[in-house]
């Protein structure tokens, strides 16, 4: 779990807001230690987890240093330093456009992860996809526990890149997977034929495969 976390905030560092999911897990964990007295596996997971840390620090230093010192046009900390957090918000969810994006962000993108050519953005259509996922993960937590962790880490990551002011559908897109099984756990508590969903899964993957050709095609011809 800690070398999968490093790998991902090493990899983009908006995903350090993870950090909180997988101080939840290893807080339980350590209690459940503690508690049964299994002081050497505390031991042995408190230096196992420090060895996986330590790129982590030397990497939030380089980036500190980085953005200290150097001036690097677009990043998540100059958002936040020439702008206030509302004004950040507003930008992720797309009510206005950021002044360092070229393009709106956030919420209005969200639909465009599952009709990429057209690249439509709908404000209504977007939070009705996000309320009918987030819904079906809600009703079946209780049944299906080991989609908590899950369902987390999807809304601390969108969360974090809300708040960033960058809500891109294409950096959504990543979760991909992870929406399809909320919007079918959907399907199942209203009780609806698993073709049907199959059939709309197919539909969606028909769609990124004729988009991947078209934009193949774009780059080709400018080369």
């Amino acid at each position: 779990m800690l070398l999968a976390f490093m790998a991902l905030v090493l990899t983009r560092y908006v995903y350090a807001v993870l950090g909180l999911l997988v101080a939840y897990i290893l807080f339980g964990y350590f209690k459940n230690l503690i508690v049964n007295k299994d002081y050497k596996k505390v031991s042995r997971i408190v230096i196992l987890g420090s060895l996986c840390a330590l790129p982590l620090l030397f990497w939030f230093k380089y980036i500190y240093i980085l953005e200290k010192d150097v001036d690097t046009g677009l990043s998540y900390f100059t958002r936040f330093k020439n702008n206030e957090l509302l004004y950040n918000l507003k930008a992720g969810i797309g009510l206005i456009k950021h002044e360092e994006v070229g393009k709106v962000n956030g919420i209005p993108a969200f639909i465009s992860l599952f009709i990429p050519i057209t690249g439509i953005r709908n404000w209504i259509i977007s939070c009705f996809l996000i309320l009918t996922f987030t819904t079906g993960y809600l009703v079946n937590l209780k049944k299906h526990s080991s989609f908590n962790k899950l369902f987390a880490a999807i809304m601390l990551v969108m969360t974090g890149l809300v708040l960033a002011g960058t809500g891109f559908s294409r950096y959504w897109l990543i979760m991909l997977p992870g929406f399809l099984l909320g919007f079918y756990l959907f399907f199942n508590y209203l009780k609806l034929k698993d073709s049907l969903f199959v059939l709309l899964a197919k539909l969606i993957a028909i769609i990124y495969v004729i988009n991947e050709l078209r934009l193949d095609y774009v780059v080709l011809s400018k080369l």
